[in-house]
């Protein structure tokens, strides 16, 4: 074989032991510190989480009662619940959209119905309300009563949780919105619209690819010693660093939680 720098002969053996040295020299991932750093500082977070629960309702309570019914149709997922007149939560439901977010809400709506009808309970439903990326699609379907702007219901949904709340940040399945809160109302909203980088279908994308469903991915993140730093770029550059990774003997929970902090980083940077 030529040289490139003189045109002079190289051994076949020469070149193969050249190569295996190249193949030999690993450029090594940075690594994180963990998500959490014990089980206690685990356990704290959780309960942080709690503090913000809505009462739920017994089925039994609601016989012959008016309920309000609400949907969220997103890019993504569909998340359906029923509530009774005291803001409890009576039933709930998510499940993925599939391409499909009209057969989704028909599915939960018929459990609700079933798991309704199994309890011989019998309700009124005074209002209806949709928000979404699929509102006026559901809304024309279903018949629903009140279409909400999916940034509106943030905010509400905030408040209720939090009066003075001044910042809202939604990680949706293909995008983020930074929302502003200013003197009780929307002032600003930035959007991530070229980018689903760090947003639910990015996380979801490598779960599936390593055989888990995003739950099971989410706490595998929690339990990771060695987070690998998987930087903050678009999926399809993303899975090289995951391979990367996984060349290097990363665990599924160290990839998981460096995701977790691509997350972070995305909705910062």
């Amino acid at each position: 074989m030529h040289s490139s720098n003189a045109g002079s002969m190289i051994p076949i053996r020469i070149l193969l032991k050249k190569l295996e040295k190249v193949k030999n020299i690993h450029v090594k991932t940075e690594k994180l510190p963990p998500l959490f750093a014990s089980e206690e500082e685990f356990l704290s977070w959780q309960e942080m989480h709690k503090r913000h629960v809505i009462e739920k309702a017994d089925l039994r309570d609601l016989n012959g009662e008016d309920c309000f019914l609400g949907i969220d149709s997103g890019s993504t997922t569909t998340k359906i619940i029923l509530m009774d007149s005291q803001n409890r939560v009576a039933l709930s439901h998510y499940s993925p959209n599939n391409g499909d977010p009209v057969k989704a809400v028909r599915s939960g709506l018929l459990l609700f119905g079933t798991t309704l009808s199994k309890a011989g309970i019998e309700i009124r439903i005074a209002r209806t309300a949709v928000t979404g990326y699929g509102e006026d699609l559901i809304r024309a379907a279903f018949g629903i009563d009140d279409g909400i702007v999916e940034t509106m219901a943030h905010y509400k949904a905030a408040r209720a949780f939090s009066p003075p709340v001044s910042f809202i940040l939604d990680i949706g399945g293909q995008d983020m919105k930074a929302i502003f809160v200013k003197s009780n109302a929307i002032s600003d909203i930035q959007v991530n619209e070229a980018c689903s980088s760090g947003c639910g279908s990015f996380i979801e994308t490598f779960a599936r690819s390593l055989d888990c469903d995003v739950a099971q991915f989410a706490q595998l993140a929690c339990r990771s010693d060695a987070p690998f730093d998987l930087g903050t770029r678009c999926t399809v550059f993303m899975n090289s660093k995951v391979k990367q990774a996984q060349r290097e003997g990363a665990s599924i929970s160290d990839i998981s939680a460096g995701l977790a902090y691509a997350v972070v980083k995305n909705s910062l940077y």
